[in-house]
């Protein structure tokens, strides 16, 4: 029978913001000075109304339904969500100071309000401050000036905060009960009630706060036509907030806590290079990498074992990655493979040595041909899955998720009116598991393996043909296969292992375009200046070694994401 459900959604934002500012000149022009002042007060809020009503007679349109909710169908109550409001007060400071035109400091301090902490937490102090000094303006450095064009020292230490949680978490809320909860029922009839929600509010919450630490310098070859930065940096995070699992006899299911701090060290190197320049072509050239190491060095959690997914919650939804205090974010613990058995007796002489009996969700655990073998790692000669930091049993540590070695490559050339710019994008290292977990009842893993347990769960592309088949077999033996025999309703050869764990390093053109500009003569003509047609194209290459099926940019979500698209374009340019 026809239901209506009408959904009303109100935002209010508003937000107003001053700023002073002072220049000034010292010690008759010799250093500069810049002063800002700022105030900033801001509010936003979102209500939720939602009217049902139920029970309209069949033979009743759409329309017709809208224009008699109250009258023709069952009603119930409106379920009103009232936002809490998300107000934030700041109170900001910059002072610039310029000797010299060599000697630079830059000094910041701001004060943030937030309604989502509670008295006695709410307001955040972070003060900043930057020094640099223009070392190609020394006079020592007279005698370089013929090659070296610039040189610059930056250093900087400052601190940020961060509130990005919802509002209200430190208020007991309440919502509708669902039909199923066990609520008033008066005159055979059911009432509606309220009932509290499943994170515990904690007004012990504050900011988290993240301090960043660098030391850069700038650099210029040859009247600049070699020219770039290179930084180096140590940022670290502390009083994180996340959202946790708490006991069950609290009465909840999960509450915002502050708790645990990373850390995140790294190398960012950027060149600019004029290859090529005079009148007819021109040919220039920019690249960057960036290298960064986190690690975790505070993180009171009871267990280790965490989902790929991992971030701003300790809530896992299949444990594949592994975090704890001293390791990385990141780190994907799993099995070493020892290799897939090509005969019954091969597998069969293995586990006669090392029992695979103790893994997670292996069925009926029959063993054949085409099974994998896992490696032992500790003494006890059974392969078995870890369930504490300090006893991982036969995992190990087999990659690690996080990009390292991120670059960008942009080549730039003109010729007599025809111009192309090529730009890439990639990543050097990263590892992925993209096989899902060892559970059986789960569609994480079915674009990778194709059958994945149960067969619902799983699907069929092209390279999940090569799979392990025996002598004899009737679609013909693949004793080299790279997947293992498919077995329903096991995961015995689908453990988070390292035969199967991909290499996401790629590159990828992300844009190329050519273009042309008419002649000056020409376009004069026709009263125009410039006349500029070009074919663009985005996203047309990528170099990877992982299966077509996965885009290596978009791995999140186990890579069951849609891939980017590539885009063909034309156009025209015209300036009046």
């Amino acid at each position: 029978m026809p239901q209506v459900v009408l959904t009303r959604v109100v935002n209010k934002n508003w937000r107003n913001a001053n700023t002073v500012t002072y220049d000034g000149k010292l010690f008759e022009g010799r250093d500069r000075i810049n002063v800002l002042l700022g105030h900033e007060v801001q509010s936003s809020r979102q209500d939720q109304h939602i009217n049902t009503a139920t029970a309209f007679p069949s033979t009743m349109t759409r329309d017709e339904v809208l224009a008699n909710m109250g009258a023709a169908g069952t009603t119930h109550p409106v379920q009103s969500t009232l936002g809490a409001e998300d107000n934030m007060l700041s109170f900001f400071g910059r002072l610039n100071y310029t000797m010299m035109d060599k000697y630079l400091l830059t000094v910041t301090m701001r004060a943030d309000g937030s309604a989502k902490f509670a008295k006695g937490n709410r307001w955040g102090y972070f003060p900043s401050a930057a020094v640099a000094w223009r070392i190609m303006d020394e006079d020592f450095m007279e005698g370089s000036r013929d090659w070296l064009s610039n040189l610059k020292l930056r250093l900087s230490y400052g601190t940020a905060g961060n509130n990005r949680i919802g509002s209200g978490l430190m208020y007991t809320t309440y919502s509708m009960a669902a039909a199923t909860s066990k609520g008033p029922y008066f005159d055979e009839k059911f009432n509606s009630m309220l009932e509290h929600g499943s994170t515990l509010s904690n007004p012990g919450l504050k900011w988290e706060t993240t301090i960043t630490r660098n030391l850069g310098f700038d650099f210029g070859f040859l009247n600049n036509r070699i020219s770039g930065s290179i930084d180096a940096y140590w940022n670290s995070t502390k009083d994180l907030l996340m959202k946790t699992e708490i006991p069950s006899n609290t009465g909840y299911s999960y509450q915002y806590q502050n708790f645990g701090k990373t850390s995140n060290k790294g190398v960012e190197l950027q060149m600019n290079a004029i290859l090529v320049q005079n009148k007819n072509f021109n040919l220039d050239f920019n690249f960057n990498i960036a290298w960064n190491k986190n690690r975790i060095d505070e993180l009171p959690i009871d267990n280790p074992w965490q989902s790929s997914n991992w971030s701003g919650s300790t809530i896992s939804k299949y444990e594949d990655y592994r975090v704890e205090k001293g390791g990385s974010l990141g780190e994907i613990w799993g099995f070493k493979t020892v290799g897939m058995a090509k005969t019954d007796q091969e597998i069969q002489d293995y586990i006669a040595i090392h029992d695979q009996s103790r893994l997670p969700n292996i069925g009926n655990n029959i063993w054949k041909a085409g099974d994998i073998m896992y490696a032992n790692l500790d003494d006890n000669p059974a392969i078995e899955k870890g369930t504490s930091a300090s006893d991982p049993k036969d995992l190990c540590i087999i990659g690690n998720s996080t990009p390292r070695y991120r670059f960008g490559i942009t080549l730039g050339a003109d010729y007599k009116g025809f111009d192309i710019s090529l730009m890439f994008q990639g990543v050097a290292k990263r590892d992925i598991w993209v096989g899902g977990d060892d559970k059986t009842a789960t569609q994480k893993g079915m674009i990778f393996w194709g059958i994945n347990g149960g067969q619902w769960d799983s699907t069929g592309y092209e390279e999940h043909w090569d799979f392990f088949r025996p002598e004899g077999d009737e679609l013909g033996a693949n004793l080299n296969a790279y997947y293992p025999r498919p077995i329903i309703d096991s995961k015995q050869n689908q453990q988070v292992q390292s035969r199967y764990l991909q290499n996401a390093a790629y590159i990828r053109l992300k844009n190329l375009q050519i273009g042309y500009t008419l002649p000056k003569t020409l376009t004069q003509k026709i009263n125009l200046q410039k006349v500029r047609v070009f074919f663009s194209g985005d996203n047309l290459w990528t170099g990877s070694k992982m299966s077509k099926n996965f885009d290596p940019e978009l791995l999140y979500q186990n890579g069951m994401t849609y891939p980017i698209s590539y885009t063909l374009s034309c156009g025209i340019n015209i300036t009046l």
